[in-house]
């Protein structure tokens, strides 16, 4: 494997690092700078960056460019595992130009290197450690951000936005970020710890305990987390038998899929969650709603409807839906729309 990528890479620099397409000498380098991205790497990335390469974690990435202002920026579509078409087909909203842009990874996720270099993007961003090395190799600069504290989360937003020029739109989101926590935290303050519910969130399937960031949200809407001890403790999984020992009072869940496979499977129905029927579909547009989206200020309020109603109301959820968009996407949701999406309905209406 690793020998056909070396010939792969060797015969497609043969063909476009010396020369373009049309056999003609490549034009002067562009003005550059260099950044230290979140690997601690030195890259050297162009001054004015006017296309971007994205390689995944793709909506997250996508996300943080269309808040920032950036969305014209984004220089590929994503594979057929983030369909387009399907769950993820807000970003067609939010970023029209990737309904013609092309693919820079097939649907194995493998990399699209010949896509990749006749787009020319000015860089990549990537979550993927691996990529970083293959695109180095052909010269195309990358950009490693890493999301897994909240902390990182921060660090990657200011980056992405010192790329494209926006450091300002960045502060005002993560002053939004902040502000909504600690409303969030003060609505829940009162709720004494034997009264608040025991929660999972299946995240992003079952099995797997949500890291920091989503555990900070949870938190911080005054749910009981039963993962909570194994995320400080650094564990990525846990079993069958911890489920039914933990018991939760409510259970979120990111697909359809995973929810009626959850509420069909026998050896769950004993448990307190699914015979009150509190077996919740997450909201699901730029993203599923989690701590690992820009949409995690929203994500907060949505918790605390769904397990203190009587702290959050509907109407109020659905009014700071409209504004966040507006205010953070520049779209304008109808009534009809943001109430597909608390539901969790954009999800299950794919075409």
């Amino acid at each position: 494997m690793a020998f056909k990528l070396k010939m792969a890479i060797a015969l497609i620099l043969a063909i476009f690092v010396l020369t373009d397409r049309e056999g003609h000498a490549l034009e002067s380098p562009k003005p550059s700078r260099q950044i230290v991205d979140m690997a601690g790497r030195t890259a050297t990335v162009p001054l004015e960056v006017r296309s971007i390469g994205i390689l995944g974690s793709t909506p997250i990435l996508y996300s943080a460019l269309e808040i920032l202002g950036a969305s014209h920026a984004i220089a590929n579509r994503p594979n057929a595992f983030h369909d387009l078409d399907g769950r993820w087909r807000a970003h067609k909203i939010f970023a029209p130009n990737l309904a013609s842009a092309p693919y820079f990874r097939n649907d194995n996720s493998e990399l699209s290197l010949e896509n990749i270099l006749l787009a020319k993007p000015d860089l990549c961003l990537t979550m993927t450690p691996a990529y970083v090395e293959t695109l180095e190799k052909l010269g195309v600069p990358c950009v490693f951000v890493n999301w897994a504290t909240v902390s990182d989360m921060k660090r990657a937003i200011r980056l992405i936005a010192v790329l494209v020029g926006q450091p300002e739109k960045a502060e005002r989101y993560l002053a939004y970020y902040d502000s909504q926590l600690a409303q969030a935290t003060n609505a829940t303050s009162s709720i004494a710890a034997d009264k608040r519910r025991k929660t999972l969130y299946v995240f992003p399937r079952l099995f797997l305990v949500p890291e920091n960031p989503t555990e900070t949200l949870l938190k911080a809407a005054g749910a009981n987390s039963v993962t909570r001890a194994a995320s400080i403790s650094g564990r990525v999984a846990y079993g069958l038998e911890e489920i039914l020992a933990w018991n939760p009072e409510i259970i979120f869940m990111t697909t359809q899929r995973e929810l009626k496979n959850f509420k069909n499977n026998s050896l769950f129905q004993n448990l307190t969650a699914i015979k009150n029927d509190q077996i919740v579909l997450v909201p699901t547009f730029a993203h599923f709603w989690s701590g690992h989206t820009v949409e995690a200020p929203l994500a907060v309020e949505w918790f605390i409807h769904k397990l203190y109603p009587e702290l959050l109301s509907r109407e109020a959820l659905a009014a700071e839906t409209r504004s966040f968009y507006r205010n953070f996407f520049g779209t304008t949701l109808n009534d009809g729309l943001i109430e597909m999406i608390i539901d969790g309905g954009w999800d299950s209406l794919r075409p």
